[in-house]
């Protein structure tokens, strides 16, 4: 995993993985009467932050376990970083692999979620830092219209040239 700028004052914060291209994993949480009382829950689908170099989705610091004893499925996603995120390959590989992954984590769960007691037209997405920009970017990605419904963005980036 690539350091943090943060180490230094926290420690390293690692998921235990080696980061890599195969990166995308989702952590669905969901409340045990999910599974069996046929109701639709809202769904919140977390993008962590780490200025698209660092972190993850499965980090203990977001755990979903608090919004889930809640009634809310819950679903972190871990996402590619650094280079192999976001570093453009002319003629091998587009840039912005990592806002890919986050898309393919949405219509993922826009195709499964109800088999776990979620709302594919009650999805939420929330992060911060890095994650919230990320989700700033889906709100206005061509092709996502319908895969989100709500955002909360936490200390965004959203810089423009």
């Amino acid at each position: 995993m690539v350091p943090s700028r943060l180490d230094a004052v926290t420690g390293p914060i690692t998921t235990g993985r080696t980061q890599g291209e195969d990166c995308l994993h989702l952590t669905v949480t969901v409340p045990l009467k999910a599974l069996t009382d046929g109701r639709k829950r809202p769904v919140m689908v977390f993008l962590h932050g780490g200025a698209y170099v660092s972190g993850g989705g499965d980090l203990d610091v977001y755990s979903p376990v608090g919004l889930a004893e809640r009634d809310l499925v819950v679903i972190n996603v871990t996402y590619r970083l650094g280079l192999f995120g976001y570093i453009p390959i002319p003629e091998i590989a587009p840039a912005n692999l990592g806002l890919y992954n986050q898309i393919a984590a949405l219509r993922w769960i826009q195709d499964n979620i109800a088999d776990l007691g979620g709302d594919s037209n009650n999805v939420t997405l929330f992060g911060e830092s890095a994650g919230a920009d990320s989700i700033f970017c889906l709100m206005i990605a061509e092709g996502t219209q319908n895969l989100l419904h709500r955002a909360i963005l936490q200390r965004a980036l959203l810089e423009s040239d």
